[in-house]
Order: C-alpha cells, then sequence, then structure tokens
C-alpha cells in the first residue's frame, strides 16, 4: 500500500513537471481529445492568438475557428501535400483573440478538422502552416505546426497534440 502510494505521489510530480514545460516552452502548443475539444492550451499559444487559458479549454477546437480568413494554408506529409487540404485553411479564434486570414472558414474548418482527424487516426502531421492575425495587436503570426497522436498508457489514441513554431520569428 505504501508502495503504490510512494509511486502514485511520483507520478503527481512527473505530471507538474511536465505540465510545467509545457505551459513555459516558448512554443505554442495545444491538445485535443477525441471530441476535438481542446485540453490543453499553453502560455505561448494564448499569448499569440489573445485567448486566455481559461476560456479554452472543454471547447473543440471548431468553436476557435474564425470565419474571417485572408490567406493560405498547406498541410504536408514529409513535403507532400495532405489530402483535403484546402487554401486558406487558418485556425483562428471567434471570441475576439485572433482573426485568421484565408478563403473561407468551412474550407478551413474542414482543413484543420482533417488533420487533426487523421492524427485521432494515428497519423502525424509534419507540417501545417497557420497564419493567425492577433486582434489585440493586429500583427500577423506565422506557425507551422507538427500534429501527433497522443496516447494513454494502453497505447489507445486519446487525442492529439500541437507543436508550432513561430515561423515569422525565425524569418526575422
Amino acid at each position: 500500500y505504501q508502495e503504490l502510494q510512494e509511486r502514485t505521489a511520483e507520478v503527481g510530480v512527473v505530471n507538474a513537471e511536465l505540465q510545467t514545460l509545457i505551459d513555459t516552452a516558448n512554443a505554442p502548443i495545444f491538445a485535443i481529445d477525441e471530441k476535438l475539444e481542446v485540453t490543453v492550451w499553453n502560455r505561448k499559444i494564448s499569448e499569440l492568438t489573445s485567448i486566455a487559458q481559461d476560456t479554452v479549454k472543454g471547447r473543440t477546437i471548431s468553436s476557435l475557428l474564425n470565419p474571417l480568413f485572408a490567406g493560405e494554408h498547406s498541410s504536408s506529409k514529409s513535403g507532400e501535400t495532405a489530402a483535403g487540404a484546402a487554401p486558406g485553411a487558418e485556425m483562428g479564434a471567434g471570441d475576439g483573440g485572433a482573426v485568421c486570414s484565408g478563403a473561407g472558414s468551412s474550407s478551413v474548418a474542414i482543413a484543420v478538422t482533417e488533420v487533426l482527424e487523421q492524427a485521432l487516426k494515428g497519423e502525424r502531421c509534419t507540417c501545417f502552416d497557420l497564419e493567425l492575425r492577433s486582434r489585440v495587436h493586429g500583427r500577423p503570426i506565422q506557425l507551422q505546426v507538427s500534429v501527433e497522436p497522443k496516447r494513454d498508457s494502453d497505447g489507445r489514441i486519446v487525442g492529439a497534440v500541437c507543436v508550432g513554431e513561430d515561423v515569422a520569428v525565425r524569418r526575422r
């Protein structure tokens, strides 16, 4: 019994350390569950989108997509365009935080959802380009996002983790 308590405490410490690493990473990170509901929204993605962390958890990723688009989207696996990728597919928020640019919200919602649904089927996407525009700052935010399936301790897929890089910073 005491050994079980000690192991449980160890797992709690490791989980807290991982949560701190995710939250303080200088990369935008978010995760979704099987219902495409946000489970993780780190400080950096919150900072870039101006969407507070405490307002997104439990919301579907599609509820964060903004219908105002005017940019370009591409998704690729090993350098090829993924099936279902549509021009203008970019991610944003409909709650005043960020707006996106693109051809149309339905193609954006479909493309982003398709990439996430593919991750829920076990496929990874190593290069998904997103362009955000912060409503607060008005500046464009260009991200390159990798999407990986998230698995539980039994190896079952329970969601997807998205880790991005602000490519505009790299180009400066």
